[in-house]
Formats: C-alpha cells, sequence, structure tokens
C-alpha cells in the first residue's frame, strides 16, 4: 500500500534547493482530501541566525553547500525507509513565514529535521547508533587519515565510523506524528531553530544549530490552512520527540494495559554473502589506491563502480569475490536448513505476548516505588509486532539473535496512536539493512548487543532452549525503553 504516499506527496524528492518553493495545492491533491484519501499537513519552521530572523524564501546566504535545512519523512504503520523531500508552500507569504505543506494518507510518520551544516560537518551520521547528531568539533584532518570519519555521496554527509561518537555528539532523533483518520487539515506544529555563524579565513561560516524546538501557532496555522481549505477544522496532531509518548497520555503509574505481540511464523537466517563480500573488498582496495582518505561509504546500497577508472580495475576482484561468497552463503543456507526448520518450531510455540507484557510491568515497576495497580479506564492497548526475528551473522562464522519491534499504544475510542516506537536489538549493520522496509535511522537501537556465537552452537540439541532463552532476555531489554516512555 505504498503507491498512494507517494501518489498524495506533494513535494519532490531529491536534487537541491536554495528556496522555498511555493506551489499552490493540486486539485488532484484537493479532490483526494475531500474524498477522505488524504489531508493537508501543514507545519512550520522558523530560524534565525544571530539572533536575527531569516526567512526560508529568501535565506540570505549562499545555501548551496548546506541546502539549508534537510527534511526526512517515512511512514511507520507501513514500514519504509526514510525519502529526503522537499515539501512546497502554498502561497508566497505562507513561504515567507516558513510554513510547508504535505498531503498525505492517514497513518503514523516519521519526520527527520536537519539543521544547516551537514555537508560541512556541523551535523553528522553516527554509524554505531545509525543516527544523525551535531558535531561540534566539526571535521578533523587527523581523523580523516586514520579512517574514523568519512563522507558518503549517497547521504551527502560525514559518516563517523568507530564505535564510540566524537566527543561532544549528541542525536537528532526526529518526531513521529499521526494523520488521523477523516482529517482534512492537519497542523503539526511549528519549529524553530537557532543558528549563529563562526568566522573563517574568507569571513563568517555557518557555525552551531540547535535541535528544532517545538511550539503551537494554531490561530496563524488556521490562517495558511484556509486559503487552502475554507472553513475546515484543523485538527492539532503535534510532532512528538521519537521514542517519546504524547504529553497527558498516562496519568500517574502505569496502566495495566492489554499488549499483544504479533509475532513471525519462523526464523530467519541471513548470512554473510555478495553484498558485504563487493561492498568490503571495494573499500578496502579503494582505501590502498587513496591512502584511506577518499574512501566513501555507502549507506543505501553498495556503490563500487562510482569511479570509472577504479570501477574497470576493481570488476575483475569484485566479481570473484562476489560470486565465491553467494556460492558459499547458498552451501550454508542449505545445510543449515534443517536446523532453521527446527528452530522455527521453537519460534512459533513462544509466548511473546505473555514475556513482554511481564518484562513491561516488570521494568515500569523498577522505575518506581509503589505497586502499580492501576486500572485500564483509559481503554489503551499496546499492539507490538516482531517485524524482524532472525538469526544474522555478523561476522565470518559467528552469528547473532536480531529482532525489530514496533510498538504501539493506542485508544480504542476515538481510535488514537499515543505512542510510536521502533526498538532495535542486534548488530547495526550498513551493509544489511533490516527486513520488512524498516530503518536503523528510526529506530531505538539498544546499546547491549546480543552475543556472537557459531552457528553449530544454535544448532545443537541444546539449540532450541538457547533460542528461547535468549528471545526472552530480548523481549526483557526492548521492553525497558517503552517502560521508560510510557512512565
Amino acid at each position: 500500500m505504498r503507491a498512494p504516499l507517494i501518489l498524495l506527496l506533494a513535494l519532490a524528492l531529491g536534487g537541491c534547493a536554495t528556496t522555498l518553493s511555493v506551489q499552490p495545492v493540486s486539485q488532484a491533491s484537493l479532490d483526494a482530501v475531500q474524498a477522505d484519501r488524504g489531508a493537508v499537513v501543514l507545519f512550520q519552521i522558523k530560524a534565525t541566525l544571530d539572533g536575527r530572523p531569516l526567512s526560508l524564501a529568501n535565506p540570505g546566504y549562499d545555501t548551496s553547500l548546506d541546502n539549508f535545512f534537510r527534511i526526512y519523512l517515512a511512514r511507520l504503520d507501513e514500514p519504509q525507509a526514510p525519502a529526503r523531500i522537499r515539501p512546497a508552500s502554498p502561497s508566497e507569504a505562507a513561504s515567507s513565514e516558513g510554513w510547508h505543506y504535505l498531503v498525505l494518507p492517514a497513518g503514523v510518520y516519521y519526520l527527520l529535521v536537519l539543521p544547516p551544516g551537514t555537508e560541512g560537518g556541523n551535523v553528522i551520521y553516527n554509524a554505531s547508533t545509525a543516527k544523525f547528531g551535531h558535531n561540534p568539533r566539526g571535521i578533523d584532518v587527523s581523523d580523516r587519515a586514520q579512517g574514523a570519519i568519512s563522507m558518503s555521496p549517497e547521504l551527502m554527509a560525514w559518516v563517523w565510523l568507530k564505535d564510540v561518537p566524537p566527543a561532544g555528539f549528541t542525536e537528532l532523533p526526529g518526531f513521529w506524528f499521526e494523520v488521523p483518520e477523516k482529517r482534512q487539515a492537519v497542523y503539526l506544529g511549528s519549529l524553530s531553530v537557532a543558528c549563529s555563524t563562526r568566522r573563517g579565513l574568507l569571513g563568517s561560516l555557518l557555525g552551531a544549530c540547535n535541535d528544532p524546538r517545538w511550539s503551537d501557532d494554531s490561530q496563524s496555522a488556521r490562517q495558511v490552512i484556509a486559503s487552502i481549505l475554507p472553513q475546515e477544522v484543523v485538527h492539532v496532531s503535534p510532532l512528538v520527540p521519537n521514542g517519546k509518548r504524547q504529553p497527558g497520555t498516562l496519568a500517574g503509574p502505569l496502566h495495566s494495559i492489554d499488549v499483544a505481540v504479533r509475532s513471525p511464523n519462523g526464523l530467519g537466517l541471513s548470512l554473510r554473502g555478495a553484498a558485504e563480500a563487493r561492498q568490503e573488498t571495494t573499500a578496502a582496495t579503494k582505501a590502498s589506491v587513496s591512502g584511506g582518505l577518499d574512501a566513501s561509504l555507502s549507506l543505501v546500497q553498495p556503490s563500487d563502480l562510482a569511479d570509472l577508472p577504479l570501477a574497470v580495475l576493481l570488476y575483475p576482484v569484485a566479481a570473484a569475490v562476489e560470486q565465491g561468497a553467494r556460492a558459499d552463503a547458498e552451501q550454508r543456507l542449505a545445510s543449515a536448513q534443517a536446523c532453521m526448520d527446527r528452530l522455527s518450531g521453537e519460534v512459533r510455540k513462544f509466548d511473546y505476548s505473555g514475556a513482554f507484557a511481564e518484562a513491561l510491568r516488570s521494568a515500569a515497576g523498577s522505575l518506581r516505588s509503589g505497586p502499580h495497580q492501576v486500572t485500564n479506564g483509559a481503554g489503551l492497548r499496546l499492539a507490538a509486532s516482531l517485524s524482524v526475528l532472525r538469526l544474522r551473522e555478523v561476522v565470518p562464522r559467528q552469528v547473532a539473535l536480531e529482532l525489530a519491534l514496533q510498538v504501539r499504544l493506542e485508544t480504542a475510542e476515538p481510535p488514537s496512536t499515543r505512542y510510536y516506537a521502533v526498538i532495535y536489538y542486534g548488530h547495526p549493520s550498513l551493509s544489511n539493512p533490516l527486513a520488512s522496509g524498516l530503518s536503523l535511522l528510526y529506530a531505538q537501537v539498544l546499546s547491549e548487543r546480543p552475543r556472537l556465537r557459531p552457528i553449530e552452537e544454535w544448532c545443537s540439541p541444546d539449540g532450541g532452549s538457547l533460542l528461547a532463552d535468549e528471545i526472552a532476555a530480548a523481549m526483557t531489554k526492548m521492553a525497558a525503553p517503552v517502560a521508560r516512555a510510557l512512565e
């Protein structure tokens, strides 16, 4: 069901822009809205530079390198990877005030707004946590020489490659929001960002910017919406920091909420194959040719044919490694099939709902000194889906459990999402993306990593009980951030 989203987005993907484009809502989009197949979703981004208001319609400084703000959007309830978007503004007047709109079908979404300075290194991508964040130290020559940081052409951003992020790094988690059913006009709120300049060799340069800060300007939003949908009531659906619940969801101790976890029918197995071998061979060869300074890291798909002369040089090596890796992976998958069938039987017997409910209440109890005996008077229900459950080969011949859990707290009447999160427990990998369309960019990546074991240990006579124990432990770890968010 992703096609309607693509059709209804009032945006242009890719490219660079120095101004906020003006584009009235199309008649086709208005028809979709009036037929309850979408809603006009409005939000505002305001900025100051050294304390002076900055118009996004005419920023007043060269944005060809920094692209000013970057905005990424993903649908969460029908998982997809975030895509960079360029929302339009409905009028010149709205553009000067930083108003953006999208036309989106009902659903739950993720929105990430990166402040200016990504190409310059003020904002970087931390590979170990799969998150963008502030980098107050900037790009250090020694970090590049040591291979700690590298430019990714796909992200047009610097990527930090070490396990420990640089000093002062703070994540930009983004926001989640809901577009309710049968709402034609939705206001997400207003985001403000304060930036400063710093002195460079040739004059002033863009310095640090703070995190986007949310505020409610419903009155102005109603005026903008009135120019699009006259007399339409504006529904406020505030942007919620990713991993947090909507304010006022729970009063006092954690409710005894109903918990249901939907699990897959079996256990997946992901072995290192052609993609990993191709990427690693190319990166290593590029590093040997360039001295390690120009080796780029692909975060979307392996891209080893970017430089034609180097590609010609590498092709025989990469093709041979890829063919050998694929054959090896296929052979090992075939030999492990009987083992995986047996472990899948254990997976189907596991009580995920009971284990997660018990872990959630236990974690909630550890957060407070008093007992948790509040009844579920609000009619809240926690629905979770174990979208990823597999064994994944992290390093050659070493396999670990990997899980991704989508968690949604919702009310029955009226239907409303009060909390949404994706919890990931595993070893984050740039070359082996999550299944089911999920992205680590909006997932909460647990800092603890599951233990690596040889496949023979998982396939031993005790492998079934080992797997059950590890799943139970994983559910306990994944319940902890949910309990913190709901308290």
